[in-house]
């Protein structure tokens, strides 16, 4: 049984006002069978509030201030400010509000065939229901998306990017935590994934290979060789070959001038990002736009006969 007591319990500072309850189904008009973030809320609840749970979804969690119970597989776990609960798909989970103070959380919840892969790889992993894992900072991201998401015009890739930026503050970030036992080869394939994953969520800041061997814990050569090995790439290309799919999206969807999309990328310097963008893709990125434009006027003029 998870308990905390209650008089190390941590407040959240700093929070504006806002309304006790709300709830936001994220309009998911491109939805995929793989990942989809589906709602982001929060609620402040009466005391000795009960609710049911029995959902196919993921619901992850925080408490912001007060105390109450979960109740799953007849574990009951206590949960107050600074911890984190979640719901499984198809388990029935019961959470109770303390009748003195009771809790307030923000959630958010998604689902997807490769949802219990990405739970897998966080603390929630191998079943647990409570953790204690403070994140002051997950209140202010859900609002953030709460904002933004609730749009339809916002693309499937801003929704993945809110449901990884919101995940990761569960991840287990230092791989050898979770891979004491297993073999070099699946050490190998943790590595090169959380490389990549990093890369995927920062790739549009300055990155150096010393930050992401910081931030898994492993040496910088080391995880340059492991990496080389697995891939076929180094860390590098796999960043600029990440950061021009995105710019080749953007110059596709979207009117952005191709400076600002260097800026988007994670360029610091629009001529670093115009010699990476032709030596990848073989054209200047004025000339990608307007290749592309041309074929989509004559694939329209084509279709009017």
């Amino acid at each position: 049984m998870y308990n905390k007591g209650i008089e190390n319990r941590k407040e959240v500072k700093n929070m504006p006002e806002e309304q006790n309850r709300f709830f936001c189904n994220i309009l998911n008009s491109e939805k995929n069978d793989y990942l989809n973030l589906l709602q982001v809320g929060w609620d402040k609840c009466t005391p000795n509030y009960t609710y049911s749970n029995y959902r196919d979804m993921y619901i992850i969690h925080y408490v912001k201030s007060g105390f109450g119970t979960i109740e799953c597989e007849n574990e009951a776990h206590t949960v107050g400010a600074g911890d984190s609960f979640i719901f499984r798909p198809n388990v029935l989970t019961v959470h109770s509000a303390s009748g003195t103070d009771p809790y307030e959380f923000y959630f958010f919840a998604f689902d997807g065939k490769l949802a219990k892969k990405l739970i897998e790889r966080t603390v929630f992993r191998n079943g647990k229901v409570a953790v204690s894992a403070p994140s002051d900072n997950l209140c202010w991201l859900i609002k953030e998306a709460a904002e933004n998401l609730s749009v339809s015009s916002q693309t499937q890739f801003k929704k993945l990017e809110y449901l990884f930026k919101l995940i990761s503050h569960y991840d287990i970030s230092n791989v050898t935590d979770i891979l004491q036992n297993a073999s070099p080869r699946e050490i190998h394939r943790e590595i090169v994934y959380n490389v990549k994953k990093y890369i995927q969520f920062n790739f549009s800041n300055s990155i150096k290979i010393s930050d992401i061997s910081a931030q898994l814990n492993i040496n910088r050569s080391h995880l340059y060789r492991i990496f080389k090995q697995d891939t076929g790439k180094s860390i590098e290309e796999y960043l600029v070959s990440i950061r021009m799919n995105e710019a080749r999206r953007l110059l596709q969807e979207t009117d952005l001038s191709a400076k600002r999309i260097s800026e988007i990328v994670g360029y610091l310097h629009y001529s670093s990002f115009f010699n990476a963008f032709e030596h990848y893709c073989g054209t200047t990125p004025q000339q990608y736009r307007k290749d592309l434009n041309l074929k989509k006027q004559a694939s329209d003029t084509a279709q009017r006969f």
